[in-house]
């Protein structure tokens, strides 16, 4: 009995003594534990505050202590990827550019960062920045074949179709179809836009056609030639659309049509040319 009172003794000495020697973190260093408890739960943002109270602090070591400190700057880029997740596209693009602002070496060329931002700007119609961002992927070789998909979107929300059917036949001609998985909706695209300028052409024609029914001869032969020469303008323009092949049902249905208008255009014109040899004018 005396022997455990003495032990007893012993061990609440040792624990007093333990617990005096045990350092007292400052604030500080406990705003630096809080980041990374904060950091290791995914909670971003947490870890934002809670590094700066202490990479602000003037603890010695801090300008040496470059684990936290890219700790720190990540969590920017992670913040920004969690909010895009979740769809709240203002919160992502406002913690991805704050990233960007950190001027990290890595930046210009990090694929996933770029790629992100630019889909956030562009959620948030802003197009300019996107675009530019998209570019930036291109250049480095980054999702090329979705950021050049992205910029024809782009151009195409905005209206400026031609600018998007010339990028869409540069892409057609500078990524393989092998390597481009937006290929097909790439090819739609662009087949949509050109047949229908080619199909506003031939309604025009259509409707000169339509003034020339049951007119009198000289009516008929001024608006029939005023159709033919419609027909004759849209007859090329349906051709451009059989220069790429349909690779999936819609694509292929839209060459298609493209070949059956064509087909329209050549019979009108056949149609009213033979009539004029008829009456020999």
């Amino acid at each position: 009995m005396k022997k455990l009172t003495v032990l007893l003794m012993f061990a609440a000495l040792a624990g007093t003594i333990m617990a005096q020697d045990a350092p007292v973190l400052s604030d500080a260093l406990k705003a630096k534990n809080a980041g990374n408890e904060a950091y290791n739960n995914k909670d971003y943002v947490s870890a934002i505050n809670h590094y700066e109270v202490y990479l602000k602090s003037g603890e010695e070591g801090i300008e040496d202590d470059i684990y936290t400190q890219n700790l720190y700057e990540m969590s920017f880029y992670y913040a920004g990827n969690a909010f895009l997740r979740e769809k709240n596209y203002a919160k992502a693009y406002e913690y991805f550019q704050k990233f960007q602002a950190l001027g990290r070496p890595d930046t210009p060329t990090d694929c996933r960062f770029l790629y992100n931002f630019a889909n956030t700007a562009k959620q948030l119609d802003k197009d300019d920045e996107a675009m530019e961002l998209y570019h930036k992927c291109i250049a480095i070789n980054c999702n090329k074949d979705a950021s050049t998909y992205a910029i024809a979107q782009i151009y195409r929300q905005a209206g400026t179709m031609d600018s998007m059917t010339v990028y869409l036949e540069r892409a057609f001609e500078t990524i393989p179809q092998a390597e481009n998985k937006y290929y097909s909706r790439m090819l739609q695209m662009w087949q949509i836009q050109e047949l229908k300028e080619a199909t506003d052409v031939m309604k025009s024609a259509q409707e000169w056609s339509q003034k020339a029914a049951g007119a009198d001869v000289n009516t008929y032969l001024a608006n029939m030639g005023k159709a033919a020469d419609l027909y004759k303008q849209a007859i090329p323009m349906y051709e451009k659309v059989l220069k790429y092949e349909g690779v999936d049902d819609k694509t292929i249905a839209n060459v298609g049509k493209a070949k059956s208008s064509i087909e329209v255009c050549k019979q009108s014109i056949n149609s009213f040319e033979s009539y004029k040899k008829t009456i020999k004018r």
